[in-house]
């Protein structure tokens, strides 16, 4: 389908769209605080549309680029996130990369964010529009305090501990591993473990 197919078949106007994507000021504003005003301010039936639609330009772009192309570089999540990124740069970035596939090149070379396909509400979220709303408020509430900066996260320990068992010996690698997992294991040599048996 052409863009102009998207629209009309999900009754909604270029125009509108265009308005709805420069609500969310993507990518500065993150994509909790758009999704939450989409879900405050738009109606289920709008706000469904407004979904469809990016859907389907997604797939406009998706189809544009041909399987032999790669310009996120990565895998099936940066390709995904590239084109939602360009989406959510607005009408004239759409249009320049629909036309021109350097432009979609230039675009992630130039850097693109995690995801403007998170900012806008599902289709399945119009469905429960109070609870979603509930969900994103406490999500923002608890990035918004003040962390104390002597405080770790649960994941900067995991990447902490993990940074130092790289570079630890074998021997003692076992020795950790058997004080907090259920089973014990026992070094091999050649960066290789085995379950120890017990008698």
């Amino acid at each position: 389908m052409t863009p102009k197919e998207i629209f009309d078949h999900n009754n909604m106007s270029e125009s509108r769209f265009w308005q709805l994507v420069a609500m969310t000021d993507w990518p500065n504003l993150g994509y909790d605080k758009p999704k939450l005003e989409y879900l405050e301010q738009l109606t289920p039936t709008e706000g469904k549309q407004f979904r469809k639609v990016v859907d389907g330009l997604w797939k406009v772009l998706d189809e544009f680029i041909t399987t032999d192309r790669n310009p996120a570089g990565g895998g099936d999540d940066s390709h995904s996130d590239l084109l939602f990124h360009i989406i959510g740069m607005g009408k004239e970035a759409f249009n320049k990369c629909v036309q021109n596939y350097k432009s979609i090149e230039c675009v992630a070379e130039t850097g693109y964010k995690e995801s403007f396909g998170y900012a806008v509400p599902y289709v399945k979220d119009w469905d429960n529009v109070d609870e979603e709303i509930a969900i994103l408020e406490e999500q923002m509430a608890r990035q918004e305090k003040p962390v104390d900066k002597n405080l770790m996260m649960f994941d900067e320990v995991m990447q902490n501990i993990s940074d130092c068992l790289k570079n630890a010996d074998g021997k003692f690698i076992a020795e950790m591993y058997n004080k907090i997992c259920d089973y014990e294991i026992e070094y091999c040599g050649d960066d290789v473990w085995k379950e120890k048996k017990t008698s």
